[in-house]
């Protein structure tokens, strides 16, 4: 019991005590709607993450297929000006029009 400032009155305290574990009434509707709430969205972000992961792994490769197209492209490019050089001395000949007609359909 408390005084209170000498008027003679006592007041009774109760002291409050916090709950030692909070997860301890699982009839609290709340709680639950709130942890399965929180469940679906680690799961939501575990699988984003995935996701993600897996998109990065892909976007490489698809990379590094790029860059090997382009290297191709490049020594092709460079087989088709080799050959072409070939076949300007064969201008003046016969076979000419036939080293044309063979560079024209070369795959």
């Amino acid at each position: 019991m408390m005084s209170n400032g000498g008027s003679g009155k006592t007041e009774s305290v109760i002291p409050f005590e916090p709950k030692l574990n909070l997860r301890s009434e699982a009839a609290d509707p709340l709680d639950a709607a709130g942890q399965t709430i929180l469940d679906v969205l680690r799961q939501a972000a575990a699988a984003a993450e995935a996701n993600n992961q897996q998109a990065r792994e892909v976007a490489h490769k698809l990379s590094a297929q790029v860059l090997a197209a382009e290297d191709r492209i490049r020594e092709l490019e460079a087989s088709v000006f080799s050959l072409h050089l070939f076949t300007l001395p064969l201008a003046n000949t016969r076979t000419s029009s036939s080293a044309r007609v063979f560079v024209h359909h070369w795959p």
